[in-house]
């Protein structure tokens, strides 16, 4: 087999002749194994009318280690991601993957996938697919591709928003392990409009690395259908598209095929002439840019790391959202021995590069929620699991660190009783109850409770108790952990001195589960 082909499980794409169609099913099954199965057979039945060689590919995540886990575990009504409520909601498992790689075995379809983090490549190989596709947003993601070479299998390798730089380090990585490479120009916007689509990029690769094989991905409306002609044109040997199957409750993105598209987009794939693009210079698209950081893995620390102190790598892990000016997946290497910062990082937080940006809700809850796991473990005080707790923030989760309190709800009957978990440096500004009287014993640290203008200090054993409709204030210095033991709890008994502070409970508070 010369070096000019590219084997595709029973088949082999030839650079210079012949097509290979990819049907890229991503998350468009909607999470439902049959629904997926059904797509599957529509597209056996397109590949077999028009006597195609062709594969059915997958995404494969492993939400667990993937997902921030504030994203993942997120009670949130709304996600600040566009993106990771439709990946857990959408989620299959390994028996719906291998049930539908049999139904394509079936239809004469190749199962491939494509693998977003390093335990995904682990259902490839088990899998046995005979290619991994890697997606443009991982194109960078190094500790990934390195266990995608690991697989030694042939990889498919998408180039959206890639200098050729990049590509080039991508394409000497391969080869020196001597994996089979293909190329796929990409252009990473949905749907991405005719003006940006770049063809003659597919020319150009092809005559820079002229040992490869290169083909096309392709993310433009249906109303574009021709476009893959054009692609074609221009020496595309592997086409790919999103595809889907619509029904009475299911529609389909701007960006994805039904089967009547799929028919009339390999019609003109099949048909294509000679065409030329605009053949413009490779161009920088900031939307593209920004498309693909978005589903890049960003580095955040486990534990909460002192200024100063050096991140190994046992603190670190590899999480998506990537936010801006976050080091991504691709400079682990580089993070790796630096100091962290003056401010030091908290647990479950981003490493950054310069300055900061605004942090998800759902990643501060999350490493609130973390922290408050390490305090109630250098306590020795043992929860259940699943126990319910809600992350109080007066002024907005933003500025919990000055502002608030992560209170658990132990029981809420007749009698009540809570722990109260505060930060170092941590207040909650003056409030009075109008039906509950409560009293606080600390358990561990210190608290200044302010009382009727005057401030008492609680070490580890010592309690005070709190009349009903009396104005108080409780802080920290130190980092606190309180038995709160009161009167029936009531939402909305709270009364706040700033009258800035909304009355509605759900407004302050937001729930966890530790």
């Amino acid at each position: 087999m010369s070096k000019t082909h590219f084997p595709f499980g029973p088949h082999t794409v030839a650079r210079d002749g012949g097509l290979f169609f990819t049907f890229e099913m991503a998350n468009n099954h909607q999470g439902s194994l049959e629904h997926g199965l059904s797509i599957i057979q529509a597209m056996a039945k397109v590949a077999q009318s028009k006597n195609i060689s062709a594969a059915i590919k997958f995404q494969f995540r492993q939400l667990e280690s993937f997902l921030h886990p504030g994203f993942l575990q997120s009670r949130l009504p709304t996600s600040s991601n566009k993106h990771t409520r439709r990946f857990v909601e959408t989620r299959l498992g390994y028996g719906d993957y291998e049930r539908m790689a049999g139904e394509a075995h079936k239809g004469n379809l190749i199962p491939i996938a494509t693998p977003f983090d390093e335990a995904s490549v682990d259902w490839c190989e088990t899998l046995d697919f005979p290619v991994i596709k890697i997606a443009s947003c991982s194109a960078t993601d190094w500790p990934l591709l390195r266990r995608v070479a690991q697989a030694n299998r042939p990889v498919v390798y998408s180039t959206a928003g890639l200098s050729l730089r990049q590509i080039d380090d991508a394409i000497a990585f391969f080869q020196q392990r001597q994996i089979p490479l293909a190329i796929m120009h990409c252009v990473g916007i949905y749907p991405a409009p005719r003006q940006h689509l770049q063809l003659d990029q597919i020319r150009q690769l092809r005559q820079r690395y002229p040992d490869l094989v290169i083909g096309y991905s392709a993310h433009e409306g249906t109303a574009d259908l021709d476009v893959v002609a054009l692609a074609v044109s221009n020496g595309a040997a592997l086409l790919e598209r999103h595809v889907g199957l619509p029904t009475d409750t299911i529609s389909l993105n701007a960006y994805s095929l039904s089967p009547a598209d799929v028919e009339m987009w390999v019609d003109w794939a099949l048909k294509a002439h000679l065409a030329m693009s605009a053949g413009q210079e490779r161009t920088h698209l900031e939307s593209q840019v920004r498309s693909m950081e978005e589903l890049k893995r960003g580095i955040y620390v486990k534990r909460t790391k002192k200024p100063g102190e050096f991140l190994e790598p046992d603190d670190l892990t590899l999480a998506m959202p990537c936010l801006p000016g976050q080091f991504s997946a691709a400079e682990l290497d580089e993070v790796i021995g630096l100091p962290a910062p003056h401010q030091g990082i908290e647990a479950m937080m981003p490493v950054m590069k310069n300055g900061g940006c605004e942090i998800p809700p759902e990643i501060r809850a999350s490493s609130i929620v973390v922290r408050t796991r390490q305090m109630l473990a250098e306590a020795k005080i043992a929860l259940p699991k699943g126990t319910p707790a809600e992350i109080s923030h007066q002024y907005g989760l933003e500025t919990f660190e000055q502002y608030g309190a992560v209170i658990i709800d132990i029981v809420n009957r007749e009698y009540c009783k809570k722990l109260i978990v505060q930060f170092p440096g941590q207040e909650n500004p003056l409030h009075k109850h109008i039906q509950k009287e409560e009293t606080f014993q600390v358990l561990m640290g210190e608290l200044e409770i302010e009382m009727d203008g005057k401030v008492t200090l609680l070490r580890p054993g010592d309690s005070l108790t709190v009349q009903r409709t009396a104005m108080h204030a409780f802080r920290t210095r130190t980092g606190v952990i309180t038995e709160e033991i009161s009167t029936t709890h009531i939402k909305g008994d709270s009364v706040y001195k700033d009258e800035n502070i909304s009355s509605d409970p759900a407004s302050r508070k937001t729930p966890v589960v530790l």
